[in-house]
């Protein structure tokens, strides 16, 4: 399958990804309509998906761990350099590549290139495109448990994915309904980002 490139940021997602164990939501799932690409990540008790335009029909699975490993081959992009990530299938192996571009005036030119590469699973990515859908009404107080760990590991991924000092929007559609996420844009990036966050039962009384 012919590689596509995806933002940098995407990889952060391993933090979501679920156990190995876990064969069809241990990877980050990408899929492509041609006009807009998008990465879904998963452990059960929460849900983040990002979305960007892209040109190109895809659909990867990109393995968390591999995607853990590729983020180690990658510096801040610099006005003298940036990265460039791009992702390959052939038959059950995936490819991530990390090229090094130095920014030359109006051209870029490769200092260097990384690719690792991994097998991923063939179990179905959850169909989870469904779990936005709500016909109750977001209210204005509600009261909803949720695990802190799990807490914590969402919004420290949002914050790798949407970036520094960007608001997060909360909204609670009932109780013991998930809480959704919509993270603003990345300054310059026209990405929609969005998480999910399942409840679980807690005794306050």
């Amino acid at each position: 399958m012919k590689a596509i490139e995806i933002p940098k940021y995407i990889m952060h997602l391993h933090h979501l990804t679920g156990p190995a164990s876990h064969y069809s939501i241990s990877g980050i799932a990408i899929t492509g309509t041609g006009k807009t690409a998008t990465a879904v990540a998963t452990n059960v008790h929460g849900l983040i998906s990002v979305a960007w335009p892209n040109a190109q029909e895809c659909a990867f699975n990109v393995p968390g761990a591999l995607a853990r490993k590729a983020l180690s081959f990658c510096r801040a992009d610099t006005a003298k350099q940036k990265d460039v990530v791009t992702v390959s299938a052939n038959k059950d192996m995936t490819t991530i590549t990390v090229s090094r571009m130095g920014v030359r005036k109006d051209s870029t030119v490769p200092l260097g290139v990384a690719s690792i590469s991994g097998f991923f699973s063939k179990g179905d990515f959850p169909k989870w495109r469904d779990l936005w859908n709500t016909n109750k009404p977001i209210v204005g107080e509600q009261v909803v448990g949720a695990d802190a760990g799990q807490m914590a590991m969402m919004f420290s991924a949002l914050d790798r994915i949407a970036g520094p000092q960007r608001g997060i929007k909360c909204e609670f559609t009932g109780a013991n309904q998930p809480i959704r996420f919509t993270a603003e844009k990345r300054n310059g990036k026209d990405c929609e980002i969005k998480a999910l966050l399942m409840p679980v039962d807690m005794d306050l009384a």
